[in-house]
Order: C-alpha cells, then sequence, then structure tokens
C-alpha cells in the first residue's frame, strides 16, 4: 500500500514538473545592433534587441535575408515584421535612437500577425525632405499585447499610428507630431489606451471605426 502511495506520488511530481516547464515563458535571448543591417538580422520570436544611439535608416538596408521581415506585405507598402512574438526592441536610454526611412511613399515600420512586443525610446519618421510624404509612419496589424514606451512618431508621415484588427496596444509616454493627415487610425480593435502622450502639430485628426474599449488618459 505504502508503495503504490510512492509511486502516485512520484507520477504526480513528474506531471507537474512537465506542467510547469511547459508553461514557462522562454527566456529572451539579448543581442546588442549598431547598424540598420545588424538590427533587421536579429529581429526573430524570444528576443530583446538593444539599439544603439544614432540613425537607422531603412534605405540603407543591403539584405533583407530575414523570414520575419518582409517589404510591402498584406498589399501595404513598407517593411513588414510579421509572425514573432516575445519581442523587445529598446534604443539608448538618451533617447536618440532612431529608425527612419527616405522613400516618401512607404510605411515606415509595420507589424502583423505579432504578438507580445515590446517597443522602447525610439523615434520613428521619415527623414526631412521633398516631396510630401503619401506613407505612414507605424502599422500594427493582426497584433496583440503591443506597447509602446517613450516614443515618437512623426511625419512628414500621413498617419501617425494605425492600428487595425489588433488588440491590447498601449501607448505611453510617447509623442506624434508633424503628421499630415491623422494621428491615429484605429479600426476593428479593441482594448487599446494612450497614458501621459502627446499629439501636436499634426494635420488632421483621430480616426475610430468599429473599435471598442479606446482609452485616453492625460493626453
Amino acid at each position: 500500500m505504502k508503495a503504490s502511495k510512492n509511486i502516485i506520488l512520484a507520477i504526480t511530481s513528474f506531471l507537474i514538473l512537465i506542467l510547469a516547464t511547459a508553461q514557462k515563458k522562454p527566456e529572451k535571448e539579448l543581442v546588442k545592433v549598431s547598424t540598420v543591417d545588424e538590427l533587421i538580422a536579429a529581429i526573430d520570436s524570444n528576443k530583446t534587441i538593444y539599439l544603439a544611439d544614432g540613425i537607422f535608416n531603412l534605405s540603407q538596408l543591403k539584405s533583407e535575408n530575414n523570414s520575419h521581415v518582409t517589404k510591402d506585405l498584406a498589399y501595404e507598402s513598407g517593411y513588414w515584421i510579421h509572425d514573432v512574438s516575445n519581442l523587445t526592441l529598446r534604443g539608448a536610454p538618451e533617447g536618440n535612437t532612431q529608425i527612419v526611412l527616405d522613400s516618401r511613399y512607404e510605411n515606415v515600420f509595420a507589424f502583423f500577425n505579432a504578438k507580445n512586443i515590446n517597443i522602447v525610446n525610439i523615434t520613428f519618421g521619415h527623414t526631412k525632405g521633398q516631396p510630401v510624404c503619401q506613407g505612414g509612419v507605424m502599422i500594427t496589424k493582426n497584433c496583440q499585447n503591443i506597447k509602446f514606451k517613450n516614443c515618437k512618431l512623426f511625419g512628414c508621415g500621413t498617419i501617425g499610428l494605425a492600428i487595425k484588427n489588433s488588440k491590447n496596444v498601449e501607448f505611453v509616454n510617447s509623442e506624434i507630431y508633424e503628421c499630415t493627415s491623422f494621428i491615429l487610425d484605429i479600426k476593428y480593435s479593441n482594448n487599446v489606451s494612450f497614458n501621459n502622450s502627446l499629439f501636436y502639430n499634426n494635420g488632421a485628426c483621430i480616426a475610430i471605426a468599429n473599435s471598442d474599449n479606446i482609452n485616453f488618459n492625460k493626453c
């Protein structure tokens, strides 16, 4: 009888260990990058990527050899980060890390089918010049659990931040400025919050359609 109890206890302990292991989040790999090619090559799930102080110009990218980065995806222009999870992009603490694009006709940066994404201390936008932009700055599409913190999205991009079919998006201590059309374009999304953020010198307004639980706090 005692032997049977010991066997049952051992089996139970083994099953608990398996369950705990299965539920444990994978540890993030830490990577430091200082060039735009290193940045694009490093993008993957379960990573924290530290971007050096300086400008990462996507127009100067020499290689797009990464299965999670695609140019012009889902009938929209720009560089799309897709099918990744548990990814953090963290700029320099000084706040001088920029991801920019020369082309006026493309979106600067976008996420598709991504979840658990953190973007910290990074400025995104088109480089200064002519003609007026026809592309936006940032897009999240079919995404969940996306957080922008201490970020800046600037024009001449037509739309600062487009959120499409996404949920649980946070925009914290961040800014959108000098965009020529919409500050925000939110469609078919829910649980989106903007906290302690600034919107200024933009050409138009905020568009929200077919979305729920969109909150602005101290903006």
